[in-house]
């Protein structure tokens, strides 16, 4: 089939009855096409009366589309009740057209962005990898007849936690009033826009669009507007059940009268009336898998901030199950239904408490495992977890994790994730997966990762993975580099459940912050930071300065177009890494061989990966780092030169 040559460009037909994110898919697919070949092609919305060299997208419960396929002796029934699947098939006499059918809308947008990917060459990162499709003077595909299955997990997506750098890279997104030093800010239309877009040409289906996102607040609203209008999920942060965090509980009240104590236990009633209140907000906007639970402020037990709660573990989970019962049936009384989805996440305290069997959730409740976020692998519930027959089960994973990092290196490699998705598999809890992303930028390869393996487990392989990622963003296949890349992190223990809990950035930046202490005001160092660092060092700081040599051996044999990105992404994150280590590694010294000289060493290493990382804010992604407010590495600098 031709779909460019001698001045022939395909036609695009789209019924106007279809869906709005299905003819957004379709206007993506139009835009690569003309990044491709320099030209617009026509786009119809109407069905063609007969076939003539073109592209035909629909979805299998349009009435008309229907009888279209009929009318060309098209059967797709085979798709009928599928969840998110198509047909990719070219038809004519001469194969001379290319039908894109979907089981529903979204099945129909992932066989539009499978022609952008495979048949354009397009990549669902070039926003983010820098990667725009090549200029082509045809573009002419075999005949195909293909059949995509039904996706592994049900629904697959990101939670943009911890954002400090998506979101203060443009301005005029909009402000927050949250009593907290970071989220002032509303992450930019624009740049949500191009979130969604990526995660929907990966086959993405679910998003939750920002730390606390509060739906009363017109610019949060407006990032529950844009997930949902391009036909995604749209769900809420663990500590936002209902929507509601506890910072938008006190703004809620402040606006009805004054402060009001955050009590369940004493006032239920102000509960569930800001349970309704915002339930008949985001109902609005449909496609809401509904987050059910009960969680006190800054992520932390209800308990630890209202005293009125029993110290008893019975009472707590009876209190919980209550809440979490009552949400529900504000839900299906707001929706007029019981037929939605909701989830609950056994994050901390949830899983103490189910282990214990004082939980109790609603029978179509999904009950969500999460990951320990600092070693990337299955927390303690997961594995003690009895899973109840009959009950779906997902999984909220971090590659980004604030804290004890990862923050602005990648750092959970698909080895690691493959493994662990394998046990999820294994236990069938393939549901729902969260991939926790932070920034994107810095993850870009983490998040492939996922996408694929969510998408189709049983065709994934880390090292088939990196070979083709690799081959696909530098120009060259390079996994034994990204194997010695994630080797290099020093690990700090290894056992059944942390297995491979490494010094990773947000890891090194707490202990060094514990060094800065003793040095400053005689705070004693936690014995795990003295025995990491005897171990570590200097050997860990030296494999780094191995690994940034190898990489950056191979820089002129990357083609000119992608050496951005390889430095960016590859050798940006080793010269990060080295840094930290450095930094960390000479506060060491300072201690243990009693000579502050070395701080000036340590306050060096930081200075330097400062200076460096300007590099990477070309082009768009001016400013991208002005955001660094968890990381914070100037804040760092100016920490380590107070002790100096």
């Amino acid at each position: 089939m031709i779909l460019y040559r001698d001045g022939f460009l395909v036609d695009l037909f789209v019924d106007d009855s279809e869906p709005g994110c299905v003819h957004r898919a379709a206007k993506d697919l139009q835009g690569d096409l003309q990044k491709i070949t320099g030209r617009m092609a026509d786009y119809k919305r109407y069905l063609p009366a007969r076939e003539h060299g073109c592209i035909v997208i629909g979805t299998l419960d349009n009435e008309r589309f229907r009888a279209f396929l009929a009318g060309q002796g098209l059967d797709c029934g085979e798709m009928e009740g599928g969840w998110e699947r198509y047909i990719l098939r070219t038809f004519g006499e001469k194969d001379e057209s290319l039908v894109i059918c979907g089981s529903d809308e979204r099945g129909t947008m992932w066989g539009i962005y499978h022609v952008c990917e495979h048949f354009l060459g397009v990549d669902p990162q070039y926003f983010w990898t820098d990667n725009e499709p090549r200029k082509r003077e045809k573009l002419v595909i075999d005949p195909i007849n293909y059949i995509s299955q039904t996706p592994t997990f049900r629904f697959r997506g990101w939670f943009l936690n911890d954002e400090d750098l998506l979101t203060e890279w443009k301005n005029g997104g909009g402000t927050r009033n949250i009593d907290y030093p970071f989220y002032h800010q509303v992450i930019h239309h624009s740049i949500l826009e191009k979130v969604v877009e990526t995660a929907l040409r990966l086959r993405q289906n679910l998003m939750i669009p920002s730390s606390f996102v509060d739906i009363m607040n017109p610019p949060e609203e407006n990032l529950v507007r844009i997930v949902t209008e391009r036909g995604m999920f749209v769900s809420q942060h663990h500590v936002e059940p209902m929507g509601v965090s506890h910072f938008g509980f006190e703004n809620y009240w402040a606006k009805r009268g004054g402060k009001q104590a955050a009590s369940y236990i004493k006032h239920p009633e102000r509960f569930e009336e800001i349970w309704r209140a915002y339930a008949e907000k985001w109902a609005k906007y449909g496609n809401v898998i509904w987050q059910l639970g009960l969680r006190g402020r800054g992520d932390r037990p209800v308990w630890v901030h209202d005293p009125n709660v029993p110290e008893s573990m019975d009472a707590r989970g009876a209190i919980i199950s209550r809440a979490i019962q009552k949400q529900w049936e504000i839900v299906a009384d707001v929706l007029g239904s019981r037929d939605f989805f909701s989830t609950t996440t056994l994050w901390m305290e949830g899983g103490v408490l189910h282990n214990l069997g004082l939980l109790k959730f609603p029978k179509n409740t999904m009950i969500v495992l999460s990951d320990i976020g600092g070693s990337q692998m299955w927390s303690e519930d997961f594995y003690n977890v009895k899973r109840q027959p009959g009950r779906d089960y997902g999984l909220y994973y971090h590659v980004a994790f604030w804290g004890g990092g990862p923050r602005l290196a990648q750092i959970t490699s698909p080895w690691k994730m493959y493994y662990n998705y394998t046990q999820a598999i294994w236990h069938g809890d393939t549901a729902y997966s969260v991939l926790n992303v932070g920034n994107i930028r810095e993850f870009a390869e983490g998040i492939r990762a996922n996408a694929e393996m969510t998408w189709s487990f049983a065709s994934f392989d880390p090292d088939e993975f990196l070979y083709r990622y690799s081959r696909y963003e530098y120009g060259r296949s390079l996994p034994e580099i990204y194997r010695e890349y994630f080797s290099a992190f020093h690990v700090i223990r290894s056992d059944r459940i942390r297995d491979d809990e490494v010094l990773m950035d947000g890891i090194a930046r707490q202990y060094g912050q514990s060094i800065i202490r003793y040095l400053k005001d005689g705070e004693a160092i936690p014995e795990q930071v003295r025995q990491v660092c005897m171990a570590a060092f200097p050997v860990a700081t030296q494999k780094w300065d191995a690994v940034i040599e190898r990489i950056a051996g191979e820089m002129d044999r990357i083609g000119e177009s992608r050496r951005p990105f390889y430095r960016d992404h590859m050798l940006l994150h080793a010269k990060t890494m080295k840094a930290l280590y450095c930094w960390l590694e000479n506060l060491w010294y300072a201690v243990r061989k009693d000579d502050r000289s070395y701080v000036a060493k340590s306050a060096n290493a930081l200075r330097q990966i400062v200076e460096d990382r300007k590099s990477s804010e070309h082009g768009k992604w001016k400013h991208w780092y002005r955001g660094d407010r968890k990381m914070n590495l100037p804040g760092l600098l100016e920490e380590t030169e107070s002790v100096l």
